[in-house]
């Protein structure tokens, strides 16, 4: 995520890009992952939700620390 981050060039590397970037790569990587392992294993929709919205939390977090740090 902080080479993602890092890559938004200088001065562009704030809490708030971060938090965006945090959503971006969630909704990508992590949300597409989660639901497609879960319909494999046959789980309901609302495990389903559970899960992406701790993993969101989890981005969002990340992102606004890289942020925030600056990478």
């Amino acid at each position: 995520m902080a080479g993602v981050i890092g890559h938004l060039g200088t001065g562009q590397v704030t809490l708030w890009n971060g938090v965006v970037s945090g959503f971006f790569l969630w909704l990508g990587f992590l949300a597409t992952s989660t639901a497609v392992n879960q319909r494999y294993e046959g789980y309901g929709w609302d495990l389903t939700v559970i899960d992406a919205g701790h993993w969101l939390g989890v981005a969002l977090i990340m992102g606004g620390v890289i942020g925030w740090f600056g990478v």
